[in-house]
């Protein structure tokens, strides 16, 4: 079966995050959906509608797995998005290939963990939460659902 990830957002974060499920094997295809963006296209991956198209795609079997790519300007939208398709439509967490992620470490659903990130034993990362290229979390760490990380 191919798998194919449907990104809310298609601009810049969705864009890498388009790029890292490809790149490092996660997913075989992307799709988008966009309120704001009225291409058919961009970089290559089909714009299938709105927002308001997430649910009837899902049901007519265009995308296997839903992430959140709008960013930390708009964190209000990444959690009322999230919030309206969890237990709904399958969420699906990309951790690069790069990362060292202890074993006792949780990561939920939605999360995007970008390359060079370090998570220490026993943290929990809590849903729909992105960390940025290189972030590290100490152990015994809790971040919270709708999280935005970078180093700085």
């Amino acid at each position: 079966m191919i798998k194919v990830l449907a990104i809310i957002g298609s601009g810049h974060l969705g864009q890498q995050i388009a790029y890292y499920a490809i790149s490092d094997g996660h997913f075989d295809k992307v799709v988008f959906f966009d309120d704001y963006n009225t291409d058919s296209y961009i970089k290559g991956h089909k714009i299938l509608g709105t927002t308001c198209n997430v649910l009837n795609e899902y049901k007519k079997g265009n995308f296997t797995d839903l992430i959140i790519g709008i960013g930390y300007k708009h964190m209000l939208k990444r959690k009322l998005f999230f919030e309206k398709f969890k237990n709904i439509i399958p969420f699906a967490s990309i951790i690069h290939s790069s990362c060292w992620v202890d074993k006792t470490a949780i990561i939920e659903e939605g999360c995007v963990i970008y390359p060079g990130c370090i998570i220490e034993p026993n943290v929990l990362i809590k849903s729909n939460t992105i960390l940025n290229i290189s972030c590290s979390i100490a152990h015994d760490s809790i971040i919270g659902s709708h999280s935005f990380f970078h180093q700085e």
